[in-house]
């Protein structure tokens, strides 16, 4: 297997290589999903490691999240912090949503 908190740690490292610094996290409730709770936990700390903002957190929904509320979830991460550069999802439909939301509103997303 791999490790969930490792692969939020390289998604920081992806990130930064590219030169966004400014980095959001889509996931759910996290009571309920370990797997998206360590994900998280290794986003923040290697966020917090690099003296970075960790606060960009969108936790809503039960896993496994939607589409639909991926999407809602970026309305909220574009709402309060509107000059995130790249956001990480918890899923692959998350993601799929959060895109979409990111294509309706005419945001470029690479």
């Amino acid at each position: 297997g791999f490790s969930n908190a490792d692969a939020g740690r390289l998604m920081v490292d992806h990130f930064v290589q590219r030169g966004y610094s400014r980095l959001g996290f889509i996931g759910g409730d996290t009571s309920r999903d370990t797997r998206g709770l360590d994900r998280r936990r290794g986003f923040v700390a290697a966020l917090e490691d690099r003296g970075l903002d960790a606060s960009r957190v969108i936790a809503s929904g039960v896993p496994p999240i939607s589409m639909r509320e991926g999407a809602t979830a970026m309305v909220e991460m574009i709402s309060r912090w509107p000059d995130t550069q790249a956001v990480m999802c918890v899923s692959d439909l998350s993601a799929f949503g959060a895109l979409m939301e990111c294509v309706r509103r005419g945001i470029r997303v690479p």
